[in-house]
């Protein structure tokens, strides 16, 4: 079957560094296995792609028709420090030439790494992780005991400052330096959020002076004190939330980033509500002394369910992170552990066998039965000739 003079041509173009070889060998166009000697149109036997594209994929009439149009490809990515091409490498990760960190492209306004290894194994930024979400679950859990329990005032006011101060405390440490990115915008957000985070113990610690009357008469000052404190706690919360997704995205846990967006866009809106409404209306008394009873009780779960939503979801996201970093410590390990791993099996593998039935064995001393050509018989019952009978 003689080859379409428009298939050459259009092969030629493409490829013109092979133009002998592929003038007398056939190759798979996929996987560029050797095709010679099969009948045509061939598929290949090593990846299954036909010979040729069909009519519809190469945009004509024929099978041997090139495509009238074809979009640039896109340039392979190399390394920013050596220019090392990093075609079947991981999306992030090292340069194997020179070991220069290297990210996507769609992200070069930021340095390559926001949070980089160092910071990620580290177990000051663990524990002010786990800080963190100890500090979540314990305000999840303070805003459920209230609706079915006796809570003093004073008292649960008590435990979220010491509840609060933990947060502020916690993300101090978890927000460093690295994730501004080398961004001014980001480098005043981060500072603003750690400052007014702790607006939190404060607010609590003057709600806590009200409810004990030690203010004397600044009733109102330290009231409005009160309300300014958590304020800018609240707005700084949510631009907490957000460096949080930005770490969380820049260890290409893209859900996590996802979870910390949506509580950062529902904190405000709650907020809000629950300073018109104050929540929950029976602090001091709990959810059975309300007049509605199980109505009542209904309506807090079906308006506030959300809210609660929202603790755990970050709890849930704080935790991630955590395995996040504590995977990454177990890889180091394991990297670092792996020759005398290899070595062990090795060893292990030698003595299961036997060391003496390792390696290369002597040739037997040869024998007058076999033949002159020299090749041993199958049977010891051979014959001087090199015939036997078994």
């Amino acid at each position: 079957m003689p080859i379409d003079e428009r298939f050459l041509e259009h092969l030629q173009s493409q490829h013109p560094e092979e133009d002998r070889r592929r003038d007398t060998d056939r190759f798979c166009r996929e996987c560029d296995y050797p095709l010679r000697g099969l009948e045509r149109p061939a598929r290949c036997p090593e990846c299954g792609a036909p010979e040729f594209p069909p009519p519809e994929a190469a945009g004509g009439d024929g099978p041997f028709d090139p495509p009238e149009k074809k979009s640039k490809p896109a340039p392979p990515p190399k390394c920013g420090g050596c220019g090392y091409l990093l075609v079947g490498l991981p999306p992030a990760g090292r340069c194997p030439e020179c070991g220069a960190p290297y990210r996507p492209a769609v992200r070069q306004y930021m340095d390559p790494v926001l949070v980089p290894d160092s910071l990620l194994q580290s177990a000051t930024w663990q524990s002010s992780l786990l800080v963190l979400a100890g500090a979540t679950f314990v305000s999840l859990f303070m805003q459920l005991v209230v609706l079915v329990a006796n809570v003093p005032g004073h008292e649960y006011t008590m435990i979220m400052f010491i509840t609060s101060t933990a947060w502020a405390g916690g993300l101090f440490v978890a927000l460093p330096s690295t994730i501004d990115g080398g961004l001014s915008p980001l480098k005043t957000l981060r500072r603003a959020v750690k400052i007014s985070q702790w607006c939190w113990p404060i607010g609590f610690l003057l709600t806590w002076a009200l409810l004990k009357d030690k203010v004397g008469g600044a009733e109102g000052v330290v009231y409005a004190a009160t309300c300014v404190m958590f304020v800018l706690a609240g707005v700084g919360i949510v631009g907490a939330l957000y460096l949080l997704s930005v770490v969380a995205k820049d260890l290409y846990m893209r859900r996590s980033a996802g979870q910390f967006l949506f509580a950062a866009f529902l904190f405000p809106i709650y907020s809000i509500a629950i300073w018109i409404a104050p929540y929950p209306a029976h602090v001091t008394e709990g959810i059975s002394a309300s007049p509605y009873g199980g109505l009542h009780a209904l309506i807090l779960v079906v308006f506030l369910g959300l809210w609660w939503v929202m603790f755990f979801v970050v709890f849930l996201s704080l935790m991630q992170l955590i395995n996040r970093a504590r995977w990454s410590v177990r890889i180091k390990q394991m990297e670092a552990t792996r020759p005398e791993r290899k070595k062990a099996k090795r060893e292990s593998m030698n003595a299961a066998v036997g060391m003496e039935t390792v390696g290369p064995r002597s040739e037997p001393p040869p024998s007058p039965d076999w033949p002159d050509t020299g090749d041993i018989p199958l049977s010891d019952h051979g014959s001087s000739d090199g015939t036997g009978d078994s």
